[in-house]
């Protein structure tokens, strides 16, 4: 009950309806100490069954960061009960969503839709005169990683309105900003987006939340009691050397090298790992990368060529051959392939779609076969090149791919033009080229990197070439 009061002077505050000021003033002198006992940063937990550990996460810094809690995973949504009215399991995820100057924090929910037209967003709810306040959620927030409360935001609606604040914790009426409310009826998202510069800017990042609606018969309050880690979205890029050695750019970390005759790299789905595959077909697996082993014996004079997650299915990836062989890992599905396909070069590359869904090969004269969802915009297949194609790249919307040849020059099919280096002089052949940002980025042999998006440079190995060339280039963004 006393959240419960505590959400009312809130609402009292902002103005909302259905809220007297004489039982906002009864309330008004313990509220913050009220609402400060019911929303109580969780225990920290330790990782195992119900998610991560609780313990302090890296710093964030400055850049973009996000956090998604799966259902059951990283807290216990554990059905309060505490007054005969609680339905468990109403928050089915968390999430946190940090674009540099903006922070979106929220919860889904399986029973909401549009808040001004659902019945369960009403400010008096049925059966309970001791609720006193509208439909409501609190989002406790620490910042300073001691695993105690820095500032609440609220996401609040009366049924006419819906209204956001931001507060210091266990300060409901001491308003820092006004933050704006989103409801997603597609998804059951209830979020609040607020300046970054409200909260400073935060060096760790834990949330918890407390629900309170009603619906046509029940009143309802669920509450989370795990409190999330977010950590700072890696933005970067890797390059691999021909003897397996990883160079970081970026705030990507090193997480270890490959072997010797590598040939390819990608990264995890979280950019805080990657895979390597050398020429014979065996996969390294670095930082949280999973090992699911390598490919099956090669036929002789084939090579393993190319390796790339799925986008789709967490931790699975493939592994293309010259020949055109698949070889999926993890659940990625096999699409199709050109085993016993008579090719006029061999495959160098391959892609999935942005979906997961299929992939593009690429053949070194050019030739663009594709299967499952890929969909085929044209090729370099039978036209004469001053130069071998290296890498396709699909365009963000999927719509449309490039091609680069070790000249630098770019084909682009159905896909904005973003620039090449076919008219410049390179110190050496450019060797891969991986989606980044709107466009695509180039690596050479020499680890020069040409930058065609709008994604920042990172650095290069260009005025400093390493002994052995460089193989191929990988993305974390």
């Amino acid at each position: 009950m006393r959240g419960r009061l505590c959400v009312c002077v809130v609402a009292a505050t902002l103005g909302l309806g259905g809220v007297t000021s004489a039982a906002v003033a009864n309330d008004r002198g313990d509220a913050a100490q009220r609402l400060l006992e019911r929303v109580q940063p969780p225990t920290p937990v330790q990782s195992g069954a119900t998610g991560a550990s609780n313990a302090t996460p890296p710093d964030l810094g400055a850049g973009t960061w996000a956090l998604t809690l799966p259902s059951n995973v990283g807290w216990d949504a554990r059905g309060d009960n505490c007054c005969g009215y609680e339905r468990a399991g109403d928050i089915t995820t968390m999430q946190a969503v940090n674009t540099e100057d903006l922070i979106e924090i929220g919860l889904t929910s399986a029973f909401f839709d549009n808040p001004v037209s659902s019945y369960n967003w009403r400010a008096w709810p049925l059966g309970d005169p001791g609720w006193f306040g509208p439909t409501g959620i609190v989002f406790g927030i620490d910042t300073s990683g001691d695993l105690f409360g820095d500032y609440m935001a609220f996401f609040l609606n009366d049924g006419a309105q819906t209204v956001g604040t931001v507060t210091p914790y266990g300060q409901p009426d001491n308003i820092l900003c006004f933050a704006t409310p989103r409801v997603d009826g597609a998804t059951g998202l209830l979020a609040v987006s607020f300046p970054s510069s409200c909260i400073g800017t935060p060096q760790t990042f834990r949330m918890w939340a407390f629900f309170y609606y009603e619906t046509a018969t029940t009143i309802s309050e669920d509450d989370t009691e795990w409190s999330g880690e977010v950590r700072q979205i890696p933005k970067g890029y890797w390059m691999l050397g021909l003897e397996g050695r990883v160079h970081a750019f970026g705030n990507v970390k090193h997480y270890g090298d490959g072997t010797l005759f590598s040939v390819d790299m990608d990264s995890t789905t979280s950019g805080r790992g990657y895979w390597i595959v050398d020429v014979f077909g065996r996969v390294t697996n670095r930082g949280e990368a999973s090992n699911f082993g390598n490919t099956p014996p090669l036929v002789p004079g084939e090579r393993a060529t190319s390796i790339a997650r799925d986008p789709h299915r967490w931790g699975g990836f493939w592994v293309f051959s010259s020949i055109g062989r698949v070889f999926g890992f993890n659940g990625a599905p096999n699409y199709g392939d050109l085993d016993r396909v008579p090719l006029n070069g061999e495959i160098i590359d391959a892609i999935p779609t942005p979906t997961g869904e299929g992939y593009y090969m690429v053949g070194s004269d050019g030739g663009v076969f594709a299967f499952g969802d890929a969909r085929f915009y044209g090729s370099m297949g039978g036209i004469p090149l001053n130069a071998p194609v290296q890498s396709l790249v699909p365009d963000p919307d999927g719509e449309g791919y490039w091609l680069v040849a070790s000249d630098g020059g770019v084909f682009a099919f159905n896909a904005a033009f973003r620039g090449s280096m076919g008219n410049v002089r390179l110190n050496r052949p450019v060797t891969g080229m991986v989606p980044f940002g709107n466009g695509y980025l180039m690596v050479g042999e020499d680890g020069g990197i040409f930058n065609f998006s709008d994604q920042p440079f990172f650095g290069s190995l260009g005025a400093t070439p390493p002994p052995l060339p460089i193989v191929s280039v990988a993305s974390a963004l």
